[in-house]
């Protein structure tokens, strides 16, 4: 009777009286009282087995989990029983076949074999709204789409392996309206087996608006080089990354307004090959460059209607050597010269730490004040290639460390003899670990580049800025005070 009345204390106490009723009982469960489609929004923040679980905390819960708009399947917590636990879910999920969102995780290397292949191409017809599919560590043999969707976006990470990319099957011949209500395609880390593959996206997806190739490789063409050929006109951003061994680019759309070309052309048998890209995009807006240039550049429209240049990557210490070709980047500045922002990072390759570059920029100086950090300066030489963007409002440098090739091309792009009329700011980041090199970094460019209308001075954010003066005169003795930091700035 004593253990009885003790654990009726207990109990009492566990009750938290926020939720007790005005007789001294316990509240309302006002979560429960939620209709479906609120209950099913917010089990769509954890995975499936947590939300199928759900199902034990009462009546009302018992299949709240079939009504969530995003359906997330893990193997984290299941391992050895995925693949019955994911046809569980998928056969009593909701009353009517359509899934909104399906969201699959795998990073078991036991849950990769056909049978998950052909459980996820049953299960993508299901879906009306996105489709994401990720491999984790390991990767699939190969994955074989469906004859046709239902889902509005797609993404398919298929591997994380540099070396083993599993291979992706379109349907040969679908029917024409197969996938026509896809909108936004994603694939990363697939491998290829077909030729047109640029010309069946286009014909097989008229309504795509955004199409992302991550390290996708095709192994149809000699030597593995092969042509990419889109022609889209409802499509709105293209990025194509470390897509390998492309001889060709050609892209036609009409609506296109962001292009982004990463690494596409670095391969040894594309550099023994004609490379090229043809862009026809009269209105595009943003274009981000990383790597190398193709040996022909050409945009078919007119490209005034630019406004934005970013992700130009340019390689520490071959700067105008194999990397970072200088006419090639000065056609293609000086081709979009109506852009009013140029992103620039230089990068430092593997086995070079910013202190090494550092160290050896010091040992190259000569004399401290010299501009040009011990090597003879020539103004006409180094004028001969600068450019005239007259529309370009904002630079940014990041990853500056100072050395010779790197204030070359500052030269390029803002030295004496640049056109700028428009220029109003330039921003020059360098690494933390460099923090106290960026007054000698502040002092050389102030030397190297004394702007007319402005003046160079350094945030406490460690970085080096160049802003025009509002009423458009430099004030030397501001400039000179402002490159002294004072003993509050960190």
């Amino acid at each position: 009777m004593a253990e009885r009345s003790r654990s009726s204390k207990r109990c009492a106490v566990a009750v938290n009286p926020q939720f007790r009723g005005s007789r001294g009982g316990v509240g309302v469960d006002r979560i429960s009282g939620l209709g479906n489609d609120l209950l099913g929004h917010i089990l769509s923040f954890v995975p499936a087995l947590e939300a199928v679980r759900s199902s034990a905390l009462s009546r009302r819960w018992r299949r709240a989990w079939t009504h969530t708009p995003d359906l997330k399947i893990s193997d984290e917590l299941h391992q050895d029983r995925f693949l019955d636990f994911a046809r569980a879910v998928l056969a009593q999920y909701g009353e009517a076949p359509d899934i909104p969102s399906l969201n699959v995780g795998i990073g078991c290397r036991s849950n990769l074999g056909p049978a998950t292949a052909a459980w996820l191409r049953d299960a993508m017809p299901r879906v009306v709204g996105s489709i994401c599919v990720e491999m984790d560590r390991y990767s699939l043999e190969q994955l074989v789409l469906p004859s046709s969707l239902q889902a509005k976006a797609m993404a398919l990470n298929l591997s994380s392996n540099f070396y083993h990319k599993p291979l992706l099957i379109f349907p040969e011949h679908p029917e024409p309206a197969a996938f026509s209500r896809l909108t936004e395609l994603s694939l990363s880390n697939v491998k290829l087996q077909m030729y047109g593959f640029g010309e069946f996206l286009s014909s097989c997806f008229p309504q795509l608006r955004k199409l992302h190739l991550r390290s996708v490789y095709n192994m149809t063409g000699e030597q593995g080089l092969w042509p990419l050929i889109l022609h889209m006109d409802m499509l709105e951003e293209l990025k194509v990354d470390d897509v390998y061994q492309l001889t060709l680019l050609q892209v036609v759309a009409a609506k296109l307004r962001l292009l982004t070309v990463v690494h596409c052309f670095r391969s040894l048998a594309a550099l023994t090959t004609d490379t090229l890209v043809k862009i026809s995009a009269p209105r595009l807006e943003v274009i981000s460059w990383s790597g190398r240039f193709p040996k022909q550049l050409n945009f078919l429209t007119d490209v005034r209607c630019v406004r934005r240049l970013s992700g130009l990557l340019v390689y520490w210490p071959s700067i105008s050597r194999i990397d970072f070709s200088l006419p090639d980047v000065v056609h293609f500045l000086e081709t979009c010269s109506g852009a009013d922002r140029l992103d620039v990072c230089v990068d430092i390759p593997d086995g070079f730490k910013p202190s090494m570059v550092a160290r050896e920029d010091d040992d190259a100086d000569t004399e401290a004040a010299k501009p040009c950090q011990g090597r003879e300066y020539d103004p006409r030489k180094a004028h001969k290639e600068q450019l005239q963007l007259g529309s370009l409002r904002k630079i940014r440098i990041s990853g500056f460390v100072g050395t010779d090739p790197e204030m070359d091309l500052a030269d390029l792009l803002f030295g004496v003899g640049a056109t700028l009329p428009a220029l109003e700011r330039i921003s020059i980041s360098s690494f933390a670990q460099l923090s106290g090199r960026v007054d000698r970094i502040a002092l050389k460019m102030k030397a190297r580049f004394p702007l007319t209308g402005g003046r160079w001075e350094i945030t406490r954010w460690e970085e080096i800025i160049w802003t025009k003066n509002n009423d458009g005169r430099r004030d030397k003795h501001s400039t000179d005070a402002s490159l002294q930091r004072s003993s509050n700035v960190v």
